[in-house]
């Protein structure tokens, strides 16, 4: 075997494995951000809350380019829902 034909498939080894690093890192990426993992992560995390006995409730969970997070609805059992008044009833 030349020296050539050496590199040259050693190069083609190194191309493929340097496409295959990028397409897994940029399907990771994608998935991260996209909203309907976001969606199964936070149910999962609010399921997992649910089990150790933690009341927590969040509404909307966002991440956005770059690193910036969404958090809609956010509160728990001992407080009064987000955005909304109490009012006294008086008969």
């Amino acid at each position: 075997m030349k020296a050539s034909t050496l590199i040259r498939k050693s190069l083609k080894i190194i191309a493929w494995t340097a496409m295959v690093v990028v397409l897994l890192v940029g399907a990771a990426v994608s998935l991260i951000y996209s909203e309907w993992s976001q969606d199964y992560l936070r149910r999962y995390a609010m399921a997992m809350m649910d089990r150790s006995g933690m009341e927590l409730q969040v509404e909307s969970l966002r991440l956005r380019w770059p690193l910036n997070i969404e958090l809609e609805g956010v509160g728990s059992g001992a407080l009064p829902p987000p955005n909304r008044r109490r009012t006294a009833v008086t008969a």
